[in-house]
């Protein structure tokens, strides 16, 4: 009776523990103005890596956003543009560009809700935070910006 008591226990534990939810999302910059580099690189018009030591940090880049979707994250709600934001934040930072761009994705709570995260119209999303430095060139490195059409000698 009580190894049955433990079992019963451990099912219902594990049952409680485990989830189905979530959310499957696109991330997208098509409209950004900016270069956005997941490394600490970017490249200038004639695609040359523009060393570090020339690059000066302006200001950071942050934003969260939300990923819903149904159907065990098989059907996605939405899709993540960070266009916007990149845009508006590495103008008033006087940027050109992001680096170091990172992406840190977290499960929301309404995907651990016991038995209701079974059901396949029941909603999951994630939280999405994205964070980069938003650089520019360095005013002694006596170089144009990658944004603009003359190329950096």
């Amino acid at each position: 009776m009580k190894t049955l008591i433990i079992m019963m226990a451990s099912v219902i534990g594990l049952i409680l523990l485990t989830g189905c939810t979530g959310a499957r999302n696109m991330v997208k910059a098509d409209g950004a103005r900016y270069d956005i580099s997941l490394s600490r690189a970017i490249r200038d018009n004639s695609g040359q890596v523009i060393p570090s030591e020339r690059l000066e940090t302006v200001g950071t880049f942050r934003q969260t956003a939300y990923g819903w979707g149904i159907f065990w994250s098989f059907v996605p709600f939405n899709t993540i543009d960070i266009s916007n934001s990149v845009n508006s934040q590495v103008e008033k930072a006087g940027g050109i560009a992001i680096t170091n761009l990172a992406v840190d994705v977290n499960s929301g709570l309404l995907n651990y809700i016991p038995i209701l995260n079974w059901l396949p119209i029941w909603p999951g999303y994630n939280v999405v935070d994205f964070t980069g430095d938003i650089v520019k060139i360095k005013a002694d490195a006596g170089a144009s910006p990658v944004q603009s059409d003359a190329p950096i000698n």
